[in-house]
């Protein structure tokens, strides 16, 4: 596609273009870190491929009951300024978030497809991890703030539950919605430090 961001060139455009290839047909890099348009869940908001901001509810990441945001909003992985990118990152610290899950302090990413004994990416070969992170480093960066994007109430109307009851993500007032009503906060939790 050619409206996929391409590298700044170089003498590691060879590898870069092969990370091109792998985060945006093999990888769901592009898919997982890109915003929609408002009201979808499927079309891109194509000016701001890799700049974070997609939400994804806990149902939506299959987890149920847990001490969790109610929903995540993608990191921004362009070389945008951190914090709103990882601009200033290092290779080796893009390399550990996606293989390892641990941000720039060590801590944990949300998504549980980095790092772990679950995740595709910790799994990858030494030189397809290289490209990624090539192809990422030398990307245009876009301004957009993926921890703060599209947070607000929730997609659902309002109910009884007031602020006392908001952030427990349990449903306080007995209609099958945790939070209704409520603020969602979103962004990019981090857990404790990853060994």
């Amino acid at each position: 596609d050619s409206e996929i961001p391409m590298p700044a060139g170089g003498a590691n455009n060879e590898s870069a273009m092969r990370g091109r290839y792998l985060s945006t047909q093999v990888g769901l890099c592009i898919d997982c870190h890109s915003p929609t348009l408002p009201g979808s869940f499927l079309e891109f908001d194509k000016s701001k491929f890799f700049g974070g901001g997609r939400v994804f509810t806990q149902e939506q990441l299959g987890l149920k009951d847990v001490a969790f945001p109610p929903a995540i909003a993608t990191r921004n992985i362009t070389p945008e300024a951190f914090p709103k990118g990882v601009g200033g990152w290092t290779k080796q610290q893009i390399s550990d978030a996606i293989a390892k899950g641990k941000d720039t302090d060590g801590k944990q990413v949300c998504a549980a497809t980095h790092g772990g004994l679950v995740s595709g990416y910790a799994a990858l070969e030494p030189q397809d991890l290289a490209d990624i992170v090539e192809y990422l480093y030398t990307i245009p960066a876009i301004d957009n703030d993926g921890a703060l994007a599209n947070c607000g109430p929730p997609p659902i109307a309002a109910g009884p539950e007031t602020d006392a009851q908001c952030g427990n993500f349990t449903d306080d007032d007995g209609d099958q919605v945790p939070d209704d009503g409520c603020y969602i906060p979103c962004g990019n939790c981090q857990g404790p430090p990853v060994p």
